[in-house]
């Protein structure tokens, strides 16, 4: 029984392509299963750089730059949400607006991907980088886009300045946004892994969540204002030898102070749009 269910576990471990398994088969048993969980990510695209480097590190993928057919790192995009925000970034005229009759989005990218909208030419596009299923090129992608796309797409409208005419601070410009994607892209992967994690949950979940703490605060602030501690004064008074006269008369207009309290309270929660709970005899 205990083999056949290391057999059946064994089985839902990813496999590969029979050059990788040869590779993987030289690692023990524990290491083998966290290379093959790893290398799976590396294909969806969703590893980090350390876990690229320890898959480098066993020669099981190659993460040189030229390897990879690029320049740079800087030209990856790790999801094509990444890939349409930059292509709609490198789209726009020096005033940040759109030169294109179209707005690139992720949908959009993705209509791409399955040969969808492709002009007159019909010419698909790169896809993923090859030996990835989430990583895309942004040169290889801008560049096939010009080439089939661009003249359909693009505004009638000319631009204010020829696009081949050199303006003053055009290269600065250019390398601030080289920067703000490159943060861009670090902010996405972080965001995509704290998702992953379940570190974030829907706003509606949290404004509900929220308001939902300050009813029942209320609830109990309303309880020990309106009922217990108007209700320890009194017995203290009596204690201290106060004429029950004058602790009764006391003890009526404490219990109206408090009220107004909670009433000025409840108003400031309508205000903020907060529903509040049934109100209740205090006494």
């Amino acid at each position: 029984m205990k083999k056949n269910a290391e057999e059946n576990k064994s089985k839902k471990l990813p496999t590969f392509a029979a050059a990788i398994e040869k590779k993987l088969k030289i690692f023990p048993a524990v290491k083998q299963k966290n290379l093959r969980v790893t290398l799976a990510k590396y294909e969806r695209g969703r590893t980090s750089q350390w876990e690229e480097r320890k898959l480098a590190e066993a020669g099981l993928v190659d993460t040189s730059a030229g390897a990879l057919g690029i320049e740079h790192d800087t030209d990856i995009c790790y999801t094509q949400e990444a890939l349409a925000a930059r292509m709609a970034r490198h789209y726009q005229n020096p005033e940040g607006g759109n030169r294109l009759k179209i707005a690139i989005t992720k949908k959009v990218v993705s209509d791409w991907n399955k040969g969808h909208a492709l002009g007159k030419n019909q010419v698909p596009p790169p896809g993923p980088i090859k030996g990835t299923k989430q990583r895309f090129s942004f040169s290889a992608w801008t560049a096939w886009f010009d080439k089939n796309l661009l003249a359909d797409k693009l505004l009638a409208a000319p631009a204010t300045v020829p696009l081949t005419e050199p303006v003053d601070g055009m290269e600065e410009d250019f390398t601030v946004m080289e920067q703000r994607e490159k943060r861009d892209a670090i902010k996405h992967r972080r965001w995509e892994r704290d998702k992953e994690r379940g570190e974030y949950v829907h706003r509606s979940i949290a404004v509900a969540t929220g308001i939902a703490a300050v009813k029942r605060l209320h609830v109990m602030v309303k309880q020990e204002d309106e009922r217990n501690h108007p209700k320890l004064r009194r017995e203290k008074l009596l204690e201290l030898g106060v004429a029950g006269e004058i602790v009764e008369k006391f003890a009526a207009w404490d219990k109206e102070q408090m009220r107004e309290a909670t009433d000025r309270r409840e108003a400031a929660m309508e205000a903020a749009s907060i529903e509040l709970p049934v109100k209740e005899n205090p006494e």
